[in-house]
């Protein structure tokens, strides 16, 4: 009896569930006024967003980093040069990092590059392409027309130090802008990316090469600092052995001249002191000589570099939102937000009206 009665609960419930739904589709078409019109609204809103939207042009560099010592040729292997610890995807991000410091960002930001047919730095460039004169300029006080007239941040004003912060906030992004670069890495083939993202292809290009140059420049030299600086106090060391050297056998040639071949004591004990002290700078130039060819060996052996894999070159296509893509996307949530309030609306008014 107790089966019985499961059953018919079960067969009232799923009929209760088949009417509702039955329901909710009549109210939907009793009101697809609503959702048309909601349709219409995101088609023309993402139609206006597509239309104010500016073409911007990508410019990507890869790249992957190589050391010729065993234990460094991976990139979680080298960053100990950098003073980041031995690895991991915590480290791999302080690396990309380092591309957003001011010691990188700083010189990228004042190379020459022309665009337009106007050489000038790559701050001024955005600042003039950005229109920093209407946007930035107001918010920090500074008066129209400001251009950066030299690098040397010793000799800037004020002035100067505002407008570099602004345009390098611009540069690595802030909350209302998301910056005109990035970075990024990938743990499976060991390739890292710099792209650049801008309103001039030119830009974009001068940007991306001028980074990438950047980043090698303090890579290297910071991986190599010490055997760099063993090499040079060894290089300098051996000079100053070969020119001893070359001067006590000029003296000694010039004494044995001077002496006009007399068998002196004395001329002797002087000769043999000179040839004594040659076979000493000798014997000690061969040892720093060999010294130093080990210390260029090793430095060398440790020396890493980064091969391009593939560089922006210009022209550059213009990018842009697919259309296409935004349509869909908009009218699909139109579609979602318009039954979903008709359905509550209607669930709404059934719990009032049955109370």
């Amino acid at each position: 009896m107790d089966s019985i009665n499961n059953t018919q609960n079960d067969e009232i419930s799923l009929k209760d569930l088949i009417l509702k739904v039955r329901d909710f589709i009549l109210e939907i078409k009793a009101n697809f006024l609503i959702v048309a019109i909601s349709c219409l609204l995101a088609s023309v809103f993402v139609f206006f967003k597509h239309k104010t939207t500016p073409v911007v042009y990508n410019a990507t560099l890869t790249y992957n980093l190589h050391n010729s010592s065993n234990s460094g040729s991976s990139f979680p292997g080298i960053l100990g040069s950098f003073g980041l610890g031995g690895g991991g995807n915590e480290n791999l991000d302080k690396l990309l990092e380092l591309t957003k410091s001011h010691r990188i960002l700083k010189p990228v930001l004042f190379q020459k590059i022309t665009i337009d047919g106007k050489n000038d730095f790559i701050a001024n460039h955005i600042i003039r392409i950005y229109d920093f004169e209407n946007t930035y300029w107001p918010e920090t006080s500074l008066e129209k027309g400001f251009y950066f007239q030299n690098e040397h941040s010793e000799n800037w004003s004020i002035e100067a130090n505002k407008a570099f912060k602004t345009t390098y906030s611009h540069t690595i992004g802030h909350e209302d802008f998301r910056g005109l670069f990035s970075t990024s890495y990938s743990e499976d083939s060991g390739i890292a990316k710099i792209s650049s993202s801008s309103l001039s292809a030119e830009l974009s290009v001068g940007l991306t090469n001028n980074i990438f140059i950047q980043l090698d420049s303090f890579y290297v030299k910071n991986t190599t600092e010490k055997e760099q600086l063993n090499v040079d106090v060894l290089k300098s060391k051996t000079d100053s052995l070969y020119k001893e050297l070359k001067a006590t056998e000029y003296n000694l040639a010039s004494f044995k001249d001077n002496s006009l071949r007399l068998q002196r004591k004395t001329d002797l004990m002087k000769t043999a002191q000179y040839e004594g002290k040659i076979r000493m700078l000798y014997a000690a130039l061969a040892k720093a000589t060999e010294n130093l060819e080990l210390a260029d060996y090793s430095l060398r052996h440790q020396t890493p570099f980064i091969q391009v894999i593939d560089e922006p070159l210009l022209p550059l296509s213009p990018s842009k939102p697919s259309l296409k893509k935004r349509l869909v996307l908009g009218i699909f949530f139109a579609l979602f937000f318009s039954v979903l309030f008709i359905v509550l609306r209607k669930i709404y008014r059934d719990i009032m009206f049955d109370n």
